[in-house]
């Protein structure tokens, strides 16, 4: 089997509050040697790691940085590689240059998304921190190691003034990369986001993500600042409404959301959605869809963690989910498929285990959820 992906020769993302660097938005991070950078400025996209795994994925040879997408097709869900078709061999020189950048500006967050983690939201270390541990095999989303715990305790503006933050900043400037993305962690929670917009108005496409997890006022100043910059679109993330939304979206009301989301209309700012969907998030969906038709939306599938993925649910909301999402099958290839594929039980204990202590956490409802889908998890 040919495990080539293309997205190691182009893709980055660069975590600077962790001072951390991706070759997928699902791949494991590894750490920026600061030294090692000091003495090959311009080569953080071509560290001696990154070429051999580039060599190996010619060979069509698996690494182990990429073990997400590997599991997801290995039980016949579809992976990120395979939906961005990176399977396509597109570039081949290990020494590569990426065209698409994706800053993570700092993990400030309001919001606890049911498919997120730590590593993105400081709701989210503070959730493990205060309730401990989630009992489900993925420790690297849901225990608290000790460099998160010295980060957590951090405010942003000692994160600001952290050593190696500048130089990696310049080596990222010195990427020029056609596309930049923004995330975060919320990006307008932070301090530096109108800072780092400016140093980066020369991209083609600057991408900024929300989950809109923030007061009015605070988002009405913020649009003020940067909406003059060209190039920016926003992308909002969001995949349900009403009670659904804010099980998922658990942190933010939908009232406001929607109210963040008049914001910014005014404003003028192009913006478009993103959606993940994971089992959870697919109930409602087709709700969301139809509320927001007009505007552009991109689906993202949730292959991390593995018990979150759109095939582990019952039988019965399988067939209501396949019947209802068959409008925008078109737009994500082989979704049904994926939704059909059967669960190991491994899977529905882990979900169980997880989505009961996650409502419990934030005394959230269940029975927003369809009965058959409340019976399979408490069996």
């Amino acid at each position: 089997m040919d495990n080539y992906c293309s997205q190691k020769f182009w893709f980055l993302g660069v975590n600077i509050e962790k001072q951390e660097t991706q070759s997928c938005c699902t791949a494991t991070p590894a750490k920026v040697d600061i030294e090692w950078i000091k003495n090959h400025s311009g080569q953080l996209f071509n560290t001696s790691d990154l070429k051999s795994e580039r060599e190996l994925l010619l060979a069509g040879d698996r690494v182990s940085s990429c073990n997400v997408c590997w599991k997801s097709e290995d039980i016949g869900v579809m992976s990120r590689r395979q939906k961005t078709n990176s399977q396509l061999r597109t570039h081949t020189d290990i020494n590569a240059t990426p065209t698409v950048l994706n800053i993570l500006i700092g993990s400030d967050c309001n919001l606890t998304c049911s498919y997120c983690c730590k590593q993105f939201s400081s709701s989210w270390a503070a959730d493990i921190v205060n309730n401990g541990e989630y009992q489900v095999s993925d420790p690297h989303r849901y225990t608290m190691t000790q460099k998160d715990k010295v980060i957590y305790k951090l405010s942003q503006k000692e994160i600001l003034k952290s050593d190696g933050r500048s130089i990696l900043l310049d080596e990222i400037g010195l990427l020029s990369s056609e596309t930049i993305l923004i995330s975060g962690g919320e990006p307008f929670l932070n301090l530096d986001l109108f800072n780092l917009v400016s140093k980066l108005s020369f991209s083609k496409s600057l991408e900024i993500y929300t989950g809109l997890g923030v007061n009015t006022q605070r988002l009405t100043n913020e649009i003020e600042k940067i909406k003059e910059i060209p190039n920016i679109v926003l992308v909002v993330s969001a995949e349900n409404i009403g009670p659904y939304y804010e099980f998922n979206r658990y942190g933010n009301s939908y009232i406001n959301f929607l109210n963040n989301l008049e914001i910014i209309k005014k404003s003028g700012i192009p913006f478009k959605f993103a959606a993940t969907l994971s089992n959870i998030t697919l109930f409602g969906l087709i709700d969301f869809v139809n509320e927001f038709e007009e505007h552009d939306i991109t689906f993202n599938i949730c292959n991390d963690p593995n018990f979150l993925s759109i095939n582990v649910l019952d039988d019965e909301s399988k067939f209501n989910l396949v019947n209802s999402l068959t409008t925008i099958e078109s737009k994500i290839p082989t979704l049904i498929e994926s939704i059909n594929t059967p669960c190991s039980q491994k899977q529905k204990q882990e979900a169980a285990v997880f989505i009961k202590e996650f409502a419990s956490r934030r005394n959230l409802s269940l029975n927003i959820f369809p009965e058959s889908f409340i019976n399979w998890i408490n069996e």
